[in-house]
């Protein structure tokens, strides 16, 4: 690996995805992926991606460990459970072209689904959306997004979302990371890329954290959203025309 040339800008792509995680809650974590995408195939970048962004939810769910709510947590922790244990049954690893079209996807209904006036779900319907994740998200990384539109629709506040919505996702994550292990994956060459993803994705957290007492949650969302429609809509595009 080129240290200059890709190294180092995954580096800064982690410690802006750990800001943006920490203020929105969603999007940063995509953006990662897209750039170890763009640095390696689909069956290196998920599981790098996901060993690394299971240190962020874990440490963003430590960070605003006071406003968990485990009314939501544990029953989408035990479906997630459930979803991992199913799809390690069959998993197989996607080719790039199809798995960039359903992140471009995923990307976009996550972002764009409305909340504001929808129900909060049910402790049942949390453990059904946990399966549904578990099991997508052992497939294609960024699945965890679609907590997002139903963490909205339960009216948390700020913390309470960002904290939630990452201790969430831990469960979804280590199986994950347990079936690529499972499946071959040998993390040891990629060591220390992933231990430098996830020191500068902390040093995100630290400053996400400060910069969402002092900024609205819908301005910086709204930017997110913007930029993360762009992307996605680009992706798509590459992928159908290229």
């Amino acid at each position: 690996m080129n240290l200059m040339t890709e190294f180092l800008p995954l580096a800064a792509a982690a410690l802006f995805a750990g800001t943006v995680s920490s203020v929105v809650g969603l999007a940063g974590g995509s953006l990662l992926l897209l750039g170890l995408l763009g640095v390696y195939p689909s069956e290196i970048a998920l599981p790098i991606y996901a060993l690394a962004w299971l240190g962020n939810d874990a440490l963003r769910a430590l960070a605003f460990r006071n406003k968990l709510d485990f009314s939501i947590l544990v029953p989408f922790s035990a479906g997630s459970a459930v979803g991992v244990g199913l799809a390690s049954l069959v998993y197989v690893p996607f080719s790039t072209p199809i798995l960039l079209i359903f992140l471009g996807l995923i990307v976009l209904a996550a972002t764009w689904i409305p909340t504001e006036n929808a129900p909060a779900p049910t402790r049942r319907e949390y453990a059904m959306l946990g399966a549904l994740i578990g099991f997508c998200g052992v497939f294609a990384g960024i699945s965890a997004l679609l907590v997002a539109p139903f963490l909205l629709r339960a009216h948390l506040d700020k913390e309470a979302f960002i904290g939630t919505k990452a201790a969430c996702q831990i469960v979804m994550r280590a199986g994950t990371v347990l079936v690529y292990f499972h499946h071959g994956f040998d993390a040891a060459p990629h060591s220390s890329l992933i231990l430098t993803l996830l020191a500068a994705s902390a040093l995100g957290i630290f400053a996400g954290k400060h910069v969402l007492s002092l900024l609205e949650r819908e301005t910086m969302r709204r930017a997110v959203q913007t930029a993360t429609t762009a992307l996605a809509c680009r992706l798509l595009y590459a992928c159908i025309v290229g």
